[in-house]
């Protein structure tokens, strides 16, 4: 069931799913309370669907952009802070999917990773020859790429990546979380437990609830690691794996 964070009209909301199950309420646990053990229930979340997510990527859909960020490519400048775009209030990116850049024609093309340990004791930057990059090599909040180009692009740089949610404000009533709603509940589920832990529940009440918690996050591996059914896997030679489309006839 989809859940929106609050709703005190029709008490279909995250937090009154909360209070009810815990019976609490705005005394008992305050609403600031409430929200920080939402959001740390929400990375987890967030933990789970980037381990478990296949070739189908999550994405919280509450962001209003795409993750992809760009910048422009400038002639004799190695290194690119990798928080390309603007980043929208509290957006924090995790994982570096993709990186393409622009040749001197305009079109994009992949460019490889590569890591210092690969460099046997080189260091950045590793070579001063310039031209086309062809590789990326990250650290910290930058991409070094080599060759360093010798022509400028606007938006030659881009990278697609993926990043932590849009978690809750306290503010946030009609704000839903940004993943499958079959799992909203895990959120409730999971500020209930800190709860009842903090407040000494009875404890046939916190292994309920940790049952309950431990349930949904096996079932949210799974769906994020099989939602991707419009493409199936085929071996090749008994060895590796391809994939393709699923047909509409069979």
């Amino acid at each position: 069931m989809s859940l929106v964070f609050s709703d005190t009209t029709n008490n279909q909301g995250i937090v009154q799913d909360v209070y009810f199950t815990v019976n609490a309420n705005a005394s008992t646990y305050p609403i600031a309370d409430l929200v920080r053990n939402v959001n740390n229930w929400y990375a987890r979340a967030d933990a789970l669907f980037l381990e478990a997510d296949g070739r189908w990527q999550f994405d919280d859909s509450n962001w209003t952009d795409y993750p992809i960020g760009r910048a422009n490519l400038v002639s004799g400048q190695q290194d690119y802070n990798m928080f390309l775009a603007p980043p929208e209030d509290g957006e924090d990116y995790l994982r570096v999917i993709r990186v393409r850049v622009k040749d001197r024609n305009g079109n994009y093309t992949d460019i490889l990773p590569v890591d210092q340990s690969d460099l046997r004791g080189t260091s950045i930057p590793r070579t001063d020859s310039t031209g086309t990059p062809q590789t990326y090599d990250k650290l910290g909040p930058a991409l070094f790429l080599d060759p360093i180009p010798d022509y400028n692009s606007t938006d030659g740089l881009q990278v697609f990546f993926q990043r932590a949610s849009s978690y809750f404000i306290v503010t946030d009533n009609t704000k839903r979380p940004g993943f499958p709603s079959i799992f909203h509940k895990y959120l409730s589920l999971g500020a209930s437990f800190d709860y009842a832990v903090t407040k000494n529940l009875p404890q046939n009440k916190i292994n309920d609830l940790q049952n309950q918690i431990l349930t949904m996050e096996q079932n949210m591996r799974s769906f994020m690691s099989k939602r991707g059914k419009d493409e199936q896997v085929r071996l090749v030679n008994g060895q590796g794996r391809t994939y393709c489309g699923r047909s509409r006839f069979r």
